[in-house]
């Protein structure tokens, strides 16, 4: 029923889709391509000026100046109430997906209050799982079953981003993206962990083993935007009209562009990644307050060298947003522990289309005792 109703949505979107694409077709991307960069200059100068003047919280009766920060009532990031309603019934919508069972849980910390679904074995090892931009904990719907049979795995809402976490002050520095993770794990009584992350989450797992290596047993980057090479100009291009015009057709047509063609045609990529993922980016752009935050940077060669982490890297070999052949041999080059390899068929939806090849590897890598470098 779920995507017999999709299906009938979609049908509109891809006529919307398919006009967005003849019109740049026939105009070139002369005067779009200017605007556009004018577009990211002006986003650049405001995201500045917002690491500039965000305030934090007030203090709390009592509190003193530099005590951690632990809020439990927090306002809303979003606009306004019935934009975060129909945001979080998307979010549900996506949640009812979920093919395993789940606990949910709200960690407070100095730097809000995170959401996150605890899944699998209670005595088992941990598994922390990062989303990517602009999404949440439900991206993993299709990993979560491989992934959790043998893992205690903390499927966790990025703070900052559209979700159920609260923030209460930006994280502006790759330092406090590590001190908000650190806190979280303490919380959460879990020493250290396996960490995997897609996309944006991605980057943040490699951050994070950069700068809490003690805390990390070993990491999985999954198509990761940012951290090994830059992402090439057709992002800016597509991503940030979506930004200053939100419409459906526009998030429709970038997440087309993200997904390797022949995997349109899947009913799982369909639903998973053009549906429920593309509904809650849409709504997110409509409805979220945007914080300005660190990321995702690209590691200079003396940091990647400096891993202590065992490190696993697969990209899709259609990968567009960056060269993945690229990316593929520079970690290969400068991270010690390593292996990778690409996946074939798969662009930036490698997560879902191809799951079973992605949670395969993933877990052959957790399990393996020693590390031998790979490059199928």
């Amino acid at each position: 029923m779920w995507e017999s109703s999709w299906r009938k949505r979609t049908k509109k979107r891809q006529g919307r889709a398919a006009n967005a694409n003849a019109v740049v077709g026939q105009r070139g991307i002369g005067v779009p391509a200017l605007l556009t960069l004018f577009l990211l200059a002006v986003w650049l100068l405001l995201r500045r000026r917002a690491r500039e003047d965000a305030p934090l919280a007030p203090l709390a009766p009592g509190e003193e100046e530099g005590a951690e920060r632990v809020m439990t009532d927090l306002p809303s990031s979003f606009k306004s109430h019935e934009g975060e309603e129909e945001y979080m019934a998307a979010y549900e919508a996506a949640l009812r997906l979920w093919p395993v069972a789940y606990e949910p849980m709200d960690i407070p910390g100095r730097y809000g209050r995170t959401h996150l679904v605890a899944t699998g074995p209670k005595d088992a090892p941990p598994l922390v799982l990062l989303h990517m931009y602009f999404a949440n904990l439900t991206m993993w719907v299709a990993n979560i079953a491989d992934l959790s049979r043998d893992y205690r795995v903390y499927a966790i809402d990025v703070i900052g981003q559209p979700n159920k976490s609260l923030p209460n002050q930006p994280l502006k520095s790759r330092e406090d993206y590590v001190a908000w993770l650190s806190e979280l794990l303490g919380a959460l009584d879990i020493e250290s962990t396996n960490l995997v992350g897609a996309s944006f989450g991605g980057w943040l797992t490699l951050n994070y083993a950069l700068g809490a290596p003690e805390r990390v047993n070993k990491i999985a980057l999954l198509s990761p935007a940012g951290g090994l090479i830059p992402l090439v100009k057709q992002f800016y291009l597509r991503g940030l009209p979506m930004g200053f015009f939100t419409r459906r057709f526009l998030v429709d047509w970038f997440i087309r562009w993200t997904t390797y063609e022949e995997n349109l045609r899947d009913s799982n990529t369909r639903l998973i990644y053009l549906g429920c993922m593309a509904d809650q980016m849409y709504l997110g752009l409509k409805h979220f307050r945007v914080q300005a935050g660190a990321g995702p940077d690209v590691f200079s060669d003396e940091e990647l060298r400096s891993m202590q982490v065992p490190t696993l890297l697969l990209i899709g070999q259609q990968e567009v947003l960056y060269d993945p052949e690229a990316a593929l041999e520079r970690a290969r080059r400068l991270i010690p522990n390593f292996e990778g390899g690409l996946v074939p068929q798969a662009s930036h939806e490698m997560t879902i289309s191809q799951h079973e090849i992605v949670d395969g590897r993933v877990l052959e890598f957790l399990k393996a005792s020693s590390l031998h470098p790979q490059s199928s």
